[in-house]
């Protein structure tokens, strides 16, 4: 999976310009296991897309996380690294963690707070 900062497959080449935008119904995969894994990793950036109920609920799910490994969501209404805020410390608990968003935060995105060894967890939101 790609990570912040590096172009994502689009028509855009310019990093973060091709940005999935989630409306309810739609699920995308943060991390997929195959990063190479390390404290302050973070996934792309998501938008948060309009939903005609009103509805801003996004969940967070952490799958597969070593024992030692948290995982920030983070939140930000502009898509620049400096500019995102924790929203919440997943702490997985037998490896799996979760987190359900109801914010306004434009973009969001996951992050490796804490690392010590083993797999790369997977990290997925859904709307």
């Amino acid at each position: 999976m790609p990570i912040y900062g590096v172009a994502q497959a689009g028509s855009n080449t310019t990093a973060g310009l091709n940005l999935t935008n989630l409306v309810p119904g739609d699920s995308f995969t943060l991390f997929d296991g195959t990063e190479t894994a390390a404290s302050g990793l973070a996934s792309v950036a998501i938008s948060r897309g309009y939903s005609p109920t009103g509805s801003n609920t996004m969940t967070f799910y952490v799958e597969g996380a070593p024992a030692g490994t948290t995982v920030d969501i983070q939140g930000s209404n502009t898509d620049v690294d400096a500019d995102y805020f924790t929203l919440s410390t997943i702490t997985p608990v037998s490896g799996i963690g979760g987190y359900s968003d109801d914010g306004t935060a434009r973009y969001l995105r996951a992050k490796l707070s804490a690392y010590t060894t083993g797999v790369m967890s997977v990290v997925k939101v859904a709307r």
